[in-house]
């Protein structure tokens, strides 16, 4: 295979595959897709010499117990999706190194217990995504082992989708990230023990969209909710906690679409509802 040096997209995938020659050879490789290769437990070291690669799609290896250091050498603009290899404990430190990294799916990656502290290093980061990773909630609220790491994802100020919801078990946020001032989506659906959001929430001022479905716990919202501005869409659905909503909300004069659906606790819509004039879809099905 390595006689194929044009080659620029492999896709193997499915079962059947239990390892990958130590010597890959393809050097003009872009995009390697090994999704579904559920009898892969390890990838050579010599990964790293595919330099050229920009996409790396291990989702759903369930049989991957470790990456190799060498990943660090893959310096270009690099996707990376490692959705539901749920036998990873852990992420090699040379992570840090990927400083082209745009993309990085960690979700359902049940078994993950911690990142490295460099990861606050992949300063390129847009899209990070941690659902259901039920084992990193300690370190991501800044009081586990890793408070270092809890620090220093306040300096991935280009990121621009955070995704950790789906029961990771936070009960409030940590303080990193309101430094995330590039932010355009935030997603805590399921968040089934988040009781409450600070009044910095208002500091995500380029904030777009923000999904906060699902958590069952939250009892109110911040009244610093009304200096987002730019947000489009609210996702409040099945937020039965919630028997008010804060008065700066009508504030949010380009919001587009609102969900309150199934929210139980709810008894009467304000009367500013009016006042969000760009609204155009508004979903109130089981709320009052």
């Amino acid at each position: 295979m390595g006689d194929l040096v044009g080659l620029t997209k492999l896709k193997l995938g499915q079962e059947g595959y239990r390892e990958l020659p130590e010597r890959l050879g393809l050097v003009g490789l872009k995009e390697l897709n090994l999704q579904g290769c559920i009898e892969l437990t390890e990838l050579p070291e010599r990964l790293g010499d595919l330099t050229g690669l920009i996409i790396l799609d291990l989702g759903y290896c369930k049989g991957l117990i470790a990456l190799p250091e060498r990943l660090g050498d893959l310096t270009g603009p690099v996707e990376l999706n490692l959705e539901r290899c749920w036998e990873l404990t852990g992420l090699p430190e040379r992570l840090g190194d990927l400083t082209g990294l745009t993309k990085l799916i960690l979700k359902s990656c049940s078994g993950l217990m911690e990142l490295p502290e460099r990861l606050g290093d992949l300063t390129g980061l847009k899209e990070l995504n941690f659902e259901g990773c039920r084992k990193l909630e300690l370190n991501l609220q800044g009081c586990g082992k890793l408070t270092g790491l809890s620090e220093r994802l306040g300096h991935l100020g280009g990121l621009e989708k955070l995704k950790g919801g789906l029961h990771t078990g936070l009960t409030g946020l940590p303080e990193w990230l309101w430094n995330l001032t590039g932010l355009k989506e935030l997603n805590l659906q399921g968040c089934c023990e988040l009781t409450g959001l600070p009044e910095r929430l208002g500091d995500l001022t380029g904030l777009k969209e923000l999904n906060l479905q699902g958590c069952v716990k939250l009892s109110g919202l911040p009244e610093r909710m009304g200096d987002l501005t730019g947000l489009k869409q609210l996702n409040l659905e099945r937020c039965s906690g919630l028997m008010v909503l804060p008065e700066r909300v009508w504030n949010l004069t380009g919001l587009e679409e609102l969900d309150l659906s199934r929210c139980y606790g709810l008894t009467e819509l304000p009367e500013r509802l009016g006042d969000l004039m760009g609204l155009k879809k508004l979903n109130l099905a089981q709320c009052l």
